[in-house]
């Protein structure tokens, strides 16, 4: 069983304005354009569309796009939202209570996307495993590069990266774990959802 639904929710988007016909007192038929009522634009496509997915891509990697508009995929400090206006999806950084329309997601995500690129233009038995190793590596290198906790003058904890000299409140580790564990997660799933090397036609 895959650790992640498989599905293929691809929604049309529906017109924006349409024709109302009336009878005039001269008995002469005529158009009146209703109101233009803009359709809230779906979520899957624009989220689909900001990782440059092809919609050839859509039935092998399409369901990558739509486990990232999940709110509960997104790490702990993150919320999802809806603009009222646009219709549109946000995203709120309950740490810095900063909002970005970016799915904070968007660039773990991408790097599988890649993986199930890569593997069906180029099949391999060990392809996913060593996407995996591959991961782990970056991700270990962030890890590393963050010190703490730390106290400040009032006793807060804090944590700080030694590279770059960035300070959060929260362990940034947390998160990049939590990051490598989908990633490795969803690597899996594509691993099983992908024909195998032995189907892959030569």
């Amino acid at each position: 069983s895959t650790l992640f639904p498989y599905t293929t929710l691809f929604r049309s988007y529906a017109s924006a304005a349409r024709a109302l016909s009336v009878v005039t007192p001269n008995g002469q038929a005529a158009h009146m354009a209703r109101p233009a009522v803009i359709s809230a634009p779906d979520p899957l496509l624009v989220f689909m569309q900001q990782l440059g997915m092809h919609p050839a891509e859509q039935m092998k990697l399409g369901w990558i796009a739509e486990y990232g508009l999940k709110e509960e995929a997104l790490p702990p400090r993150w919320t999802l939202h809806v603009d009222r206006t646009s219709g549109h999806v946000y995203y709120v950084d309950r740490d810095s209570q900063t909002s970005s329309w970016e799915n904070p997601l968007a660039p773990a995500l991408l790097k599988v996307l890649e993986a199930g690129r890569g593997f069906l233009q180029k099949p391999a038995d060990d392809f996913f495993e060593d996407c995996k190793k591959a991961l782990w590596h970056e991700h270990r290198l962030e890890i590393q590069r963050w010190c703490g906790p730390f106290n400040d003058n009032k006793g807060s904890p804090y944590f700080a990266n030694t590279t770059n000299g960035v300070s959060s409140w929260r362990d940034p580790r947390e998160e990049a774990q939590y990051i490598f564990e989908m990633q490795i997660g969803l690597l899996t799933t594509l691993q099983e959802l992908l024909p195998s090397v032995a189907h892959v036609p030569g």
